[in-house]
Formats: structure tokens, sequence, C-alpha cells
């Protein structure tokens, strides 16, 4: 099986921060990337590009949004993958492990801090509901439990209704992890808020296949 990874950036324009994900990719042997909250302009896309991807193939939405909110590198000569549609929130693809040619889909999420803008991903994902191998990941800005939210659980319980509604809908769950629960922090000392807002959601057929 190759190895994918996703990852909320914070801005990707620092040269520092392109040679951290140069490494991520190299230390870890990752034939696919997600870079999300890259915060990179489309004048300059190209050059960054470039400089982390070098000889990869990728896909961005900035058809959907003027700061390509979500990036995918992928290795060519392992995978082939083709973007079926893209919205401000997120990316469906079909993908191909070429030497296998295990075949499934895989959509790229960053979800809006908004709750009424995260209505519109919600719409997306069960329109786009699939029977083959599934995964979907990235960051869906909401959680779906109240243990996963430390020190914040205000205005919760509607958007944990409307997320494990969408998710109980296309039959996904989360994939199983190693790790800390809470993939955000505020990193503040006093009035600590640490969420799981990052996931790997999986359908049975991805459990079967994989």
């Amino acid at each position: 099986m190759i190895n994918l990874a996703c990852w909320n950036t914070r801005g990707l324009n620092s040269t520092p921060k392109q040679s951290e994900v140069r490494k991520l990719v190299l230390d870890h042997n990752i034939s696919l990337v997600c870079l999300i909250e890259t915060r990179v302009r489309i004048n300059k896309k190209t050059l960054v590009a470039n400089s982390v991807f070098k000889d990869w193939d990728m896909i961005d939405n900035y058809n959907s949004h003027s700061l390509g909110r979500i990036w995918v590198g992928w290795d060519p000569r392992i995978l082939n993958i083709t973007k079926i549609r893209e919205t401000d929130q997120i990316i469906h693809c079909d993908a191909c492990i070429l030497d296998i040619n295990d075949q499934f889909r895989i959509s790229f999420v960053y979800g809006s801090n908004d709750d009424r803008l995260r209505k519109a991903l919600w719409q997306s994902m069960c329109s786009s509901q699939h029977s083959s191998p599934w995964i979907m990941l990235g960051n869906f800005n909401v959680f779906r439990s109240v243990g996963e939210s430390i020190g914040d659980r205000s205005r919760i319980l509607g958007a944990m209704e409307e997320f494990n509604d969408c998710l109980q809908s296309l039959e996904l769950d989360d994939l199983r992890f190693l790790g800390f629960l809470h993939t955000w922090c505020n990193k503040r000392s006093n009035g600590c808020i640490s969420k799981k807002l990052d996931r790997v959601l999986v359908n049975n057929d991805w459990l079967v296949k994989f």
C-alpha cells in the first residue's frame, strides 16, 4: 500500500515551510500529499509548486477559491489521479495505483469554519456517494463528539449532528489511527482549547480492499 499524507500548512509561501513539506515526503516515503490552507495566490502557484512538488503532478481548487485552499501532489510513476469535481471546500478524485491497478475514490477536504457554509460541504459529499473503495481526508473544522473537544463546546450540537448524519448516510467512518486524539490547539496557557478537526474517513469497501 502507498503512503498518503494531509497537512494543514497554515501557509506555504515561505521557503522553510516548503522545505518542511519536501522533508515530510522524503522521510515517510509519501506518494501523495494533500496540502490545505496554503495561502498561495495564483500568480505564485507555479513557483511554489515547482519548489514543493518538483517532478510530481498536482491539482488544486483555484477555480473555486482565489487562494487555492486545497493542493494535491502525487508521484505520477506510482499513481494516476483524475479530478472528478471540486468546490471551495473539497476535491473529489478517482485514483489508481499503477503497478497493481487498484482503483479507488479519494476526496480531500478543507471545511469552512462557518457552520452555515459547511452545509454546502455536506451536500457535495452526499451527492458524491461512492460504492467502491473510498477514502476522505482533511480538516473538516468540526468534530463528531463532545469528547473530541476540550475547552470549547459552544454551539456544537447542531454542527456535530449534521456531520454525523452526513457520514452515516455515506457509510463512512474513522480509520483507526495512532497518536494524539486532538489535532488542533489554540496554544494558550490560559483558556486552552484543543479539538479533533482533522481525520481520515473510509467506507467498508476500502477496509475490505486495503
